[in-house]
């Protein structure tokens, strides 16, 4: 694969009423090398689309970081009400494992970011189940 070659990805989120959220999302996104070149929510299908170009590697890093944005603000929601939370422990514990040992190359406490801390906590959930 070329190296200088550039690459555009489309990603869907499943949040398609509260913008706050979606900035949010395209906020976590923004890395070094990655062009916006547009996003919307649809709020008839309660969907986001976010449009990004840039570098392979910066691309594969702005998704997972926007993967990682939207299990945190999701799977929070789930928490909250009680639904699902085993399986919304296992998703933000898969995405945040990823953001941690991967692409924080094994960095578990950043400045402005706590992936590694949203694992234990996640963990903590799983083993407990909702709260009642």
């Amino acid at each position: 694969m070329n190296s200088e070659a550039i690459i555009e990805c489309v990603p869907n989120f499943s949040e398609g009423t509260d913008s706050s959220k979606v900035i949010r999302i395209v906020a976590a996104m923004q890395v070094p090398g990655i062009s916006l070149l547009d996003w919307s929510l649809d709020t008839a299908h309660n969907r986001s689309v976010v449009t990004i170009a840039g570098p392979a590697e910066a691309v594969v890093e702005s998704a997972v970081r926007g993967a990682g944005k939207a299990a945190e603000l999701i799977s929070g929601i789930l928490f909250v009400l009680g639904l699902f939370t085993r399986i919304a422990c296992l998703l933000i514990i898969g995405v945040m494992c990823y953001i941690t040992f991967f692409l924080g190359k094994g960095i578990i406490w950043y400045d402005d970011q706590h992936p590694f801390l949203f694992i234990l906590l996640a963990l903590v959930f799983f083993f407990t189940g909702a709260g009642r």
